[in-house]
């Protein structure tokens, strides 16, 4: 599953599904053994740079909702 526009959002409910949005302000989640790829504006670079998080792995949970800071860091959506 995969999405370009600003700000998409994003769902994969298979088990081993994988969300990825190519653009800023998206938000993905995916289901048990899935993995999220968010892509963020990296100011210091003056780049895009993309984060993978997998199920898991650093925190990442299956069927919650997620979304990258400035830094390109998962965080949870309320």
């Amino acid at each position: 599953l995969a999405a370009s526009g600003h700000s998409s959002k994003l769902a994969a409910s298979g088990k081993k599904s994988i969300c990825m949005a190519a653009n800023v302000g998206c938000t993905a989640k995916a289901a048990e053994d899935g993995a999220i790829a968010l892509a963020w504006w990296n100011e210091k670079e003056t780049r895009y740079r993309i984060t993978v998080g997998y199920f898991g792995e650093d925190g990442i949970k299956a069927d919650v909702w997620y979304r990258l800071d400035e830094a390109g860091k998962f965080e949870e959506v309320a």
